[in-house]
């Protein structure tokens, strides 16, 4: 799986980095550090929950930078149909 070490967003670099924590001391498998916009990816989950656990932290940079006010069920909602939409090939291609 090849996952970004960056992403830019309207000129905001968000730094993506993959943790293998302490499972004891942490349970996530995606989670956005919002001052620093810092994706951490616990790469001890399956695949295809990584893929859309980066989505989901994508949206809530974006969220943060366009002030756009969603709550984490509308981002949960449109992570999962846009991981679904590309997981299934319905994407746009040059």
């Amino acid at each position: 799986m090849k996952i970004p070490k960056e992403i830019v967003i309207s000129g905001h670099t968000i730094k993506v980095k993959q943790v293998i924590p302490d499972e004891a001391k942490e349970n996530f498998i995606g989670r956005l550090e919002t001052k620093n916009l810092v994706i951490e990816l616990n790469m001890s989950y399956t695949e295809d929950m990584i893929k859309e656990a980066l989505i989901h932290e994508i949206l809530h940079a974006a969220d943060i930078i366009y002030n756009l006010d969603l709550n984490e069920y509308h981002i949960g909602v449109i992570s999962a149909v846009v991981f679904k939409l590309i997981k299934e090939g319905y994407y746009v291609k040059d």
